[in-house]
């Protein structure tokens, strides 16, 4: 017999990591005085939004700045390795 994943759950999660995508989105533009086209270029490059709904649980428990925060450190991870991925890229 097939095991069947329940629907309701998965649409709940889903609505919570929109909810959440959203939020942080405007948090962070607010944070860093951003424009919304600014905050969709570094979401293209860095992925923040999929960030966000990848491991959402942790940003229910932080405030504004939290969030802020740990959005940061993830686009200063990833730009960091982005500049190590180009250097192998580019050979010694």
């Amino acid at each position: 017999m097939k095991r069947q994943i329940p629907a309701r759950g998965i649409t709940v999660k889903l609505n919570q990591a929109a909810h959440l995508q959203t939020e942080v989105a405007h948090a962070y533009m607010r944070g860093h005085n951003l424009k919304p086209s600014d905050f969709v270029d570094l979401d293209y490059k860095f992925g923040i939004l999929r960030f966000i709904e990848e491991g959402y649980e942790p940003f229910h428990l932080t405030g504004t700045q939290g969030i802020i925060d740990e959005v940061d450190d993830y686009v200063r991870i990833q730009r960091e390795h982005r500049k190590q991925v180009t250097f192998k890229k580019g050979g010694l």
